[in-house]
């Protein structure tokens, strides 16, 4: 999906392609590390061609918890820095946040009240560190006091698969994705 960074003012604008035409509905969403971003009340796009969409206000909450622990290669004490954690809310009104490890595989992240699963987010983040998500996630029940020890893990990779992309028979050139 498109995304885009802010100013220091909170202005943006999002450059969306042609193919999301037939995409249909899609929720304008802000993510913002040490907020928290809803999904209710978030602005609801419908893409048709060359549209043009202005005032745009999707909107984060200030969270006051903290979530914290590390990641770390499976099984070891190595961390894995530069990875997105996302923690997204199992009850109430659905609810995400991020953060990224620092170099020892810290994360930190404020939240809100409820019931929260923590995982590894992007494959793409982890690939950069030589690992691959493991589909463990945490749970977190954020009450008053701040939760530390919030442990996740990945995979070093031991398989590969390779292949050649075609069209009914026809192999595809580079730019396939």
């Amino acid at each position: 999906s498109p995304s885009t960074f802010a100013d220091a003012s909170g202005n943006f604008a999002l450059q969306v392609p042609a193919s999301f035409d037939a995409c249909g509905e899609r929720l304008l969403l802000a993510l913002k590390p040490g907020y928290v971003s809803s999904q209710y009340g978030q602005p609801l796009l419908t893409f048709r061609g060359t549209d043009v969409y202005t005032g745009q206000t999707p909107t984060v909450e200030a969270a006051g918890v903290g979530v914290s622990g590390h990641l770390y290669f499976g099984g070891t004490t190595t961390p894995i820095p530069g990875a997105l954690i996302v923690a997204q809310r199992e009850d109430g009104p659905p609810a995400m946040a991020i953060a990224f490890t620092d170099k020892s595989g810290g994360y930190a992240m404020p939240l809100v009240a409820g019931q929260w699963s923590v995982f590894t987010g992007s494959d793409e983040h982890l690939a950069l560190q030589g690992a691959v998500a493991d589909d463990h996630e945490a749970t977190v029940t954020v009450a008053g006091s701040a939760i530390s020890g919030v442990d996740l893990s990945a995979e070093t990779p031991n398989a590969t698969v390779s292949g050649t992309v075609s069209d009914e028979g026809t192999p595809l050139g580079a730019g396939v994705g």
